[in-house]
């Protein structure tokens, strides 16, 4: 049961954590939490990837929803994968905020990135199938989907469910949000995108409530981590892209004013990082000179972290409703 005027969110983690996450962080569901959430908060975490999904009459009690990153094929017809995406379709009729990370958000990352005091995160892990229950969606104030390192257009269930959960929320994670709304995705013609990149804001997009309910000038240009090998080749119907990079077209996008995608990770840090790249190179995924090259270029460069993890706690909690 939660207090009266708590603000409830939920983490759908839609991948396994790490051993290395889970010795140093605890599980991605600290980091998600520690980097969004904030005092007085309640956040609950469904791990989607092993079934465990929110009950759909809980729905109406959150504020909003994050989805983790995934190594999971958003087009998979696993169970859970349909499963979530039906939640986020649920969702997005209710029209709950929902952050959608690409690949790789660990529960215990995107908690120590985006949660603050009070706030309560859950995860799920769609990749196993576990899912919140469709009817406590609302009891949620947003969700976080993570990246994933499945290919989005596989037919697994639990990829099919999580597009159709992400379709009831209306808000997701970058490429299972196009293919649950109907854009495109697919792998990056120029390889993977891993360590660094300078992100730049569209000079001439709508005005978004959130960006102006920062406490400071957004830069013209932001540097966040990547780790990927898809993008995004079309944005759903309705969609706004607001950022871009010389890898991408497509870096951040906007859906009205409760769906934000995001092609980087605000919520890593450079270690997550290290050790992400240690098991890519150790599974032959790929080349030890890019993988040193990178690890080289982390150890001179900073992210704009804090810039990047304001500019989603607005999203998620909806402050610039109330300026």
């Amino acid at each position: 049961m939660g207090i009266e005027g708590e603000k409830r969110y939920a983490l759908l983690l839609a991948c396994n954590d790490s051993e290395y996450v889970k010795e140093v962080y605890g599980g991605y569901f600290n980091v998600f939490v520690a980097a969004f959430g904030e005092e007085g908060e309640r956040w609950d975490l469904f791990r989607v990837v092993e079934g465990d999904f929110p009950d759909m009459d809980e729905l109406q009690n959150y504020d909003g929803f994050i989805v983790s990153g995934s190594p999971y094929d958003a087009y998979a017809n696993d169970f859970w994968i349909l499963k979530l995406c039906f939640l986020l379709k649920t969702l997005d009729v209710m029209r709950k905020k929902y952050v959608k990370e690409v690949y790789g958000g660990y529960f215990n990352v995107f908690v120590a990135a985006f949660g603050e005091q009070g706030e309560r995160w859950d995860l799920f892990r769609v990749v196993e199938g576990d899912f919140p229950d469709m009817d406590e969606l609302q009891k949620y104030d947003g969700f976080i989907v993570s990246g994933s390192p499945y290919d989005a257009y596989a037919n697994d269930f639990w990829i099919l469910k999580l597009c159709f959960l992400l379709k009831t929320l209306d808000v997701m994670r970058k490429k299972v949000l196009c293919r649950a709304f109907g854009g495109k995705v697919g792998k990056a013609y120029s390889g993977w995108d891993i360590g660094l990149r300078k992100v730049r804001i569209v000079k001439d997009f709508s005005p978004c409530g959130f960006l102006d309910g920062l406490d400071q000038e957004i830069p013209p240009a932001l540097s966040i981590i990547e780790c990927h090998q898809d993008e995004v080749w079309e944005v759903p119907e309705g969609a706004e892209v607001i950022a871009f990079s010389d890898k991408t077209g497509v870096e951040m996008f906007t859906i009205g004013d409760h769906i934000l995608g995001i092609q980087g990770h605000p919520e890593y840090t450079k270690d997550i990082l290290n050790n992400l790249i240690d098991r890519l190179l150790t599974n032959g995924c790929i080349e030890k000179g890019f993988a040193e090259d990178v690890k080289s270029q982390m150890e001179i460069a900073e992210p704009d972290r804090k810039c990047w993890e304001k500019i989603c706690k607005i999203f998620l909690k909806g402050r610039w409703n109330q300026l």
